[in-house]
């Protein structure tokens, strides 16, 4: 097996990278440590970078398509890591999760409507609810012995009346990892009181050796229809700026594109996200 020197660390100042060039705009200063963004500063696998300069030689970026052997790898993926036995048809792309989480907003929900969101939480899932006009809902999590849990009688009071939750699995910022317990009762409430449920789980291959990671749609009946769950390996292979451009084309990032999987088993619903997602979406 290769080995990997996770000492050797690259110069990324004045390289526009976010994390560190726009420190001083965001918060006055550069004097800080640049924790804000969800961004290591490892090199990014070298398979990924040889696939890359690989496809430059060719010379022409046109537009492309998704190869057998790319779809395989994804659900290869899915199955080994998370259990998930899922098909092509059953998953689409969105150029960035943020992004994605307004496409469901946008064709689930109208304007005025409750997004039920457990606090606190990365910043955006807040924003996207304000942004498009919806109502945010927050459910404050519980900490005991240095671990976020769900107060699930105050997440039961809150649901009601709400469309959507957005649930953060494995938390950000809190690295909690939700159990399969967990997350069945999360499915069982929402199922209840009619929220679909979106899962983030785009940290779901950062998880620490003692612990394994539960896909929301893998834990119930109730959570495998009623659930649109989305998943990226841009975080674990540090390969964030690729992503940008995938909802248009595959071709240089075949092992670093974003993508959004919709479990729920209507197929009406999938056919209108798959409408939404398409026709883009300005609000964030």
């Amino acid at each position: 097996m290769k080995q990997y020197n996770f000492d050797d660390i690259p110069a990324r100042k004045g390289t526009w990278c976010v994390k560190h060039d726009m420190t001083p705009e965001v918060f006055g200063t550069d004097d800080l440590l640049p924790m804000w963004v969800a961004d290591m500063d490892f090199k990014t696998p070298d398979f990924i970078m040889e696939a890359i300069r690989k496809r430059c030689e060719h010379e022409v970026l046109g537009y492309t398509f998704a190869p057998d052997g790319y779809k395989m790898a994804v659900l290869n993926w899915f199955q080994k890591r998370y259990g998930i036995a899922t098909k092509w048809n059953r998953m689409r792309f969105v150029p960035g999760i943020v992004q994605g989480i307004a496409f469901v907003l946008q064709t689930f929900t109208r304007p005025g409507d409750k997004v039920l969101i457990t606090t606190p939480v990365y910043p955006p899932f807040i924003n996207v609810p304000h942004r498009t006009g919806r109502v945010f809902v927050s459910s404050p999590l519980k900490t005991a012995n240095s671990r976020f849990s769900f107060d699930f009688e105050d997440l039961e009071r809150k649901a009601e009346g709400c469309k959507v939750m957005i649930l953060s699995n494995p938390h950000n910022p809190g690295g909690t990892v939700w159990t399969k317990e967990e997350l069945a009762k999360v499915a069982d409430i929402c199922l209840r009181k009619g929220v679909l449920v979106i899962s983030d789980e785009i940290h779901a291959d950062l998880t620490y050796p003692e612990f394994r990671h539960t896909s929301f749609t893998t834990v119930s009946e109730a959570a495998e229809c009623n659930s649109i769950t989305f998943f990226a390996p841009s975080k674990h292979q540090c390969a964030m700026s690729l992503t940008k451009e995938s909802a248009k084309s595959f071709s240089v990032s075949l092992t670093t594109t974003n993508c959004l999987w919709a479990t729920s088993s209507a197929t009406t619903r999938r056919r209108r996200l798959s409408r939404t997602a398409r026709s883009g979406c300005n609000s964030c």
